[in-house]
């Protein structure tokens, strides 16, 4: 994979370059009109069948994987993504769903499936943990009308 950085500074352009990654392309620019063109000059654009089809199969299997791990009942404790696949079967489609807390995030992500744009929030990638609640009020706020659901885990909510 090749990264391609856009930022309006130049000085913030190239801030961590070489350190975390080195862009094939750094494009000084504003990032959104930097989209808006991307996608104009792809109109038409068509991704290989083959290759759609060959991500979906690998997905199909991942997802079978973690069903299987899901049904595994520990002695002690409870299985996480039984959990997850549990509360995700239950969501409806006006849900709005908060996840907090370091690698337990990337788990409820690949589980838990948003019923939409806008319907999942969480920290990103280092983020600080222990923020969901805060998102959650801040969502039930814009969105009185949806429910909120918050999944905690790694030490976030406490």
């Amino acid at each position: 994979s090749k990264v391609i950085a856009v930022n309006r500074s130049k000085e913030q352009l190239y801030k961590n370059a070489k350190l975390f990654w080195n862009p094939a392309l750094a494009v000084q620019a504003d990032s959104a009109q930097f989209f808006v063109d991307l996608a104009d000059s792809l109109k038409g654009f068509k991704v290989d069948d083959q290759w759609i089809s060959t991500l979906r199969e690998r997905e199909t299997e991942k997802e079978k994987n973690a069903r299987t791990q899901a049904q595994n009942n520990p002695d002690e404790h409870l299985n996480p993504l039984k959990v997850l696949h549990d509360l995700d079967e239950s969501l409806d489609d006006n849900t709005i769903i908060v996840a907090d807390g370091g690698d337990f995030v990337g788990s409820a992500a690949y589980v838990l499936r948003p019923r939409g744009p806008l319907r999942w929030l969480d920290p990103g990638a280092f983020g600080t943990l222990g923020v969901g609640a805060g998102f959650a009020i801040g969502a039930k706020l814009c969105r009185p009308d949806m429910d909120v659901v918050v999944v905690f885990g790694d030490g976030s909510l406490g």
